[in-house]
């Protein structure tokens, strides 16, 4: 006989189980029944599991969108703060996992000490999960998870380290802000300090130059042209008046005063007092120019040129109606027969003569001050505009650091009143019960798994060191000739009847003492990963745990049917 050297193909291996099932069975039932026992002696590991919030509260921060932190930046840097060397070192000091290392006389760690410390930490760190269960700009669920052969630990790890994580983002937005709020402040001041100095300097500059800051130089032309057109009127008015005088005084009697005494003594017999035109006149003026003021206040500051033109204008006005009567004389009477009406007609040209020589001169120096200020307008006007631009930007300047201090503000209160960002664990991790790991069904898939792999290949294995010739064609291969006729196998009745006892008794009493094997197994793995006090019971008494489940269930499906 030679070695089987025949090709296996999957045909071959599923001739070789129909023919052999039996081996693969039981290789099945021992590995599953050894991987299940081995499962017992694995060490139970506990995982604890906190869920913490990000909410972003949309009403609180619609107005400092340019102030608010994005919570993608913090991302980059979650996994560090929240699960760093720093973080977890922390946590093992506050969950007092130090204790029983070794400390010199100070109770402070020794070099021993430290090098423990900082394994545990590193081990701790490897056992950390971060894991985002739900990502968006308005809400992230963050999972953090901890596992630990320890089930307080596995609990308190990560709602410690998620507890911390919360309040240290709070602490160093809150101190971001406040610190931004200080500077933002310390700015706003500076810059309205500087606005208060520019706006002192723009009201000194026009108080100095009253009058002279008129928007356009055409304002300039057309008061300068209406002002030599009431010169000019007033001119010839007062020449009249002049003419009028001559010609008057030029029919005047020798012996006539020229105040229309004829005595000559001064003392006329009656004075006829009525309105004073030059009153009239500055009352009408004084209401022009109060109308002029109402008009320009619709649309110009206080402290606009024209305004402030008008306002002294008026005060001048008033100045000039204190200092003039409001009656005047109109007519004189002396005692004489003669006739009067000579005298009063010289004395009424010779007081518009001169009402037209003051009202000449008041014109005159208005038209001088004119002439001056369109003189003047370029140089004036540029530093004027300078200094407004100059107190605009300012402005402007002082508008935005106050803008972006009301944002700073804002944000800092809404981070204050956790309306801002929100942070908090929306499930923490509760008391660990159950173990993790191993878990159950994995063991019991491995098993099975592995059962069937390690059968099949036992089976293979067997066939390939089996030096047998089974087959007619093996042996006319092996041997070299043809083969014209096989006989079967004889059997004696004692070969047969321990082919009989060992198919129909010995193979299933081996199957059913395998198949109760791995229940039992299953049933003691399924208690101590899923009920770890019941299966101190089993462990210590099993018959008579079992006795009692056997019982309860009876009892239970009695209870049920009645």
């Amino acid at each position: 006989m030679a070695e089987n050297t025949e090709n296996l193909t999957v045909r071959t291996i599923l001739n070789l189980i129909s023919r052999r099932w039996p081996l693969v069975v039981m290789s099945l039932a021992v590995f599953a029944i050894g991987t299940l026992i081995v499962a017992h002696y694995l060490p139970l590991a506990y995982t604890g599991s906190t869920i913490f919030e990000r909410r972003q509260d949309i009403a609180a921060d619609a107005s400092t969108l340019r102030g608010s932190e994005s919570f993608e930046g913090q991302k980059l840097t979650l996994k560090h703060e929240l699960a760093g060397m720093v973080a977890v070192t922390k946590a093992v000091e506050q969950l007092g996992l130090t204790r029983g290392f070794q400390r010199d006389s100070n109770g402070q760690l020794t070099m021993e000490g430290q090098r423990a410390k900082q394994k545990l930490v590193e081990q701790i760190m490897a056992r950390i999960k971060i894991k985002w269960e739900t990502s968006s700009p308005q809400v992230d669920l963050v999972s953090v998870s901890f596992e630990d052969s320890n089930p307080w630990l596995a609990e308190n790890m990560p709602n410690t380290l998620v507890s911390n994580y919360i309040n240290q983002v709070s602490e160093q937005s809150v101190e971001r802000l406040s610190a931004s709020r200080t500077f933002l402040e310390n700015q706003v001041t500076l810059c309205d300090n500087r606005y208060t100095e520019l706006m002192k300097q723009r009201i000194d500059f026009e108080v100095k130059n009253a009058g002279l800051l008129p928007d356009s130089p055409a304002m300039l032309y057309e008061g300068l042209t209406r002002l030599n057109a009431d010169l000019d009127a007033l001119r010839l008015q007062n020449e009249v008046a002049k003419q009028t005088l001559v010609g008057l005084t030029e029919m005047t009697p020798g012996d006539l005063d020229p105040s229309g005494d004829p005595n000559g003594t001064g003392k006329p017999m009656e004075v006829h007092y009525g309105p004073n035109p030059e009153y009239i006149r500055l009352n009408q003026e004084l209401v022009n120019a109060k109308n002029a003021l109402a008009a320009a206040l619709v649309n110009k500051l206080e402290t606009h040129p024209d305004v402030i033109l008008w306002r002294d204008q008026i005060q001048r006005v008033e100045e000039q109606l204190r200092i003039t009567e409001p009656e005047a004389v109109v007519e004189t009477v002396f005692g004489s027969n003669k006739d009067n009406t000579l005298a009063i007609q010289m004395l009424t040209t010779k007081a518009s003569a001169e009402m037209t020589e003051k009202e000449m001169a008041r014109v005159e120096s208005r038209l001088e001050s004119h002439k001056n200020l369109l003189n003047n307008f370029g140089p004036i006007r540029r530093e004027y505009l300078d200094i407004v631009k100059k107190l605009e930007e300012q402005q402007a300047e002082l508008s935005q650091w106050e803008d972006r201090l009301r944002d700073v503000h804002m944000a800092l209160a809404a981070e204050v009143a956790k309306r801002r960002t929100h942070l908090n664990a929306v499930q923490p991790a509760l008391e660990q019960y159950y173990p993790s790991s191993p878990e159950f069904k994995k063991v019991l898939g491995f098993a099975l798994a592995g059962g069937l792999a390690f059968g099949i290949g036992l089976l293979i294995l067997i066939h390939r060191l089996d030096r047998s010739v089974m087959t007619p064609e093996q042996a006319t291969r092996v041997l070299g000739i043809p083969v014209y006729g096989y006989v079967d196998v004889i059997l004696t009745p004692a070969q047969m009847t321990w082919r009989w006892v060992k198919r129909w008794i010995l193979i299933p009493v081996i199957f059913l003492v395998l198949a109760l094997a791995f229940a039992v197994c299953c049933y003691s793995l399924s208690l101590r990963l899923n009920a770890p006090d019941e299966y101190g019971q089993w462990r210590a008494r099993p018959v008579q745990y079992l006795s009692e489940q056997i019982k309860n269930r009876l009892h239970s499906s009695e209870e049920t049917g009645g």
